[in-house]
């Protein structure tokens, strides 16, 4: 019964936008980071044997790229060395999208689609990788 109570009141909250206000003003002066590791179509044939936990569709991705603009003021690398190095405040709500281990994916998908948004996100390279093939 409490279950039910709880998942009523969390829908009640996010349907009357008081969650996203409340996020909203606990988030102001936070960076919020997002992290994905992979993005791929259905239809490519790694997704099949993608780990489900770090990969995500390349409609979903899109979907949250969308939800991202919508919420957060979505910033890149340099904003964050402009307020490391020179103190410029970022801005409130800011959000930095982030992909980590390198996946060809990221570039074969995931930065196409960042870029229909006007998104410039931080790419991290597994530097042993490189020149390496690793089709899965």
């Amino acid at each position: 019964m409490l279950d039910a109570q709880k998942k009523f009141t969390k829908k009640l909250l996010y349907k009357t936008g008081i969650l996203r206000l409340v996020n909203k003003i606990r988030n102001k002066h936070t960076l919020t980071v997002v992290l994905f590791h992979r993005v791929l179509p259905k239809n490519d044939i790694r997704w099949p044997q993608s780990d489900k936990c770090w990969s995500v569709s390349d409609n979903v991705f899109d979907a949250c790229l969308a939800f991202f603009i919508r919420h957060y003021n979505v910033i890149r690398l340099d904003d964050i060395s402009a307020f490391l190095e020179d103190g410029k405040p970022l801005p409130h709500n800011a959000l930095l999208i982030t992909f980590d281990d390198g996946w060809s994916d990221n570039l074969q998908y995931a930065v196409d689609i960042t870029n229909q948004h006007s998104i410039k996100p931080l790419l991290f390279v597994t530097t042993s990788a490189i020149g390496t093939r690793i089709l899965s």
